[in-house]
C-alpha cells in the first residue's frame, strides 16, 4: 500500500534525522537549452515554501512559493502567480519539498499505487504526481507531474549521497520528453 511505500522510504531518507532539518539551501549549476549557471534553492521542508534562483545569459530568473502564494521573478520584475494552473503547481511543489505524503492525515491527498514501486499522488489543489520507488533502496526515484495543460514532467533524482545523517539526491534531472529543453 501507499503508506507503506513512503514510510519505508523515509527510513531510507534518515527518518527522524530528515525531521529535524530546518531548512534546505541547494547550490549548483544548472544546465539547460544550451544554457549555463549558478542556481540556489532555499527550501524549508517542513512548510512546503521555496525560493529558487539561476542566473542564465547574465539574468535572474527566480520563482517561489510562500504565505502570500507563488511568484515568478525574471530580471527585476517580480509578479505574482495567482491563476489556477500556477496555484495548482505550486501546491504541487511544496507538497513534494515538505515530503506531505509522510503524513496524509494533516496534509490531504489521493493515493493509488499503480505498480509494485509506484503510487499516484494527488495533494489537495494540487497536480497529480506520478512517484516511482527505486525498488532496491525505497528511495525516490522519479517523479512525474502533469500540469493543467497536460504537460508532464519527469524529474529524476540519482546520486543520494548521505549529509549529516540524511540521504539526498545531488544530481536530478528535469525532462518535458524534449532533450533540449532538460
Amino acid at each position: 500500500d501507499a503508506a507503506s511505500l513512503f514510510e519505508r522510504q523515509h527510513q531510507a531518507v534518515g527518518g527522524a534525522a530528515w525531521d529535524r532539518i530546518p531548512e534546505i539551501v541547494e547550490r549548483g549549476n544548472m544546465s539547460t537549452s544550451g544554457l549555463n549557471g549558478p542556481y540556489t534553492v532555499f527550501t524549508d521542508p517542513h512548510t512546503g515554501y521555496s525560493k529558487s534562483s539561476a542566473t542564465l545569459a547574465g539574468s535572474v530568473q527566480a520563482s517561489g512559493f510562500d504565505s502570500t502564494g507563488a511568484w515568478s521573478q525574471q530580471g527585476t520584475l517580480v509578479e505574482p502567480l495567482n491563476d489556477v494552473a500556477s496555484t495548482a503547481s505550486a501546491r504541487s511543489a511544496a507538497y513534494i519539498a515538505r515530503n506531505g505524503w509522510w503524513s496524509p492525515a494533516n496534509d490531504p491527498a489521493t493515493f493509488a499505487v499503480i505498480a509494485p514501486s509506484t503510487v499516484r499522488v494527488v495533494p489537495k489543489g494540487g497536480d497529480p504526481l506520478v512517484v516511482t520507488f527505486d525498488a532496491s533502496t525505497h528511495l525516490i526515484a522519479s517523479i512525474a507531474d502533469t500540469n493543467s495543460s497536460a504537460v508532464t514532467t519527469t524529474t529524476t533524482y540519482s546520486d543520494y549521497r548521505n549529509v549529516n545523517g540524511v540521504m539526498y539526491p545531488f544530481a536530478t534531472k528535469a525532462s518535458t520528453g524534449d532533450p533540449k529543453y532538460d
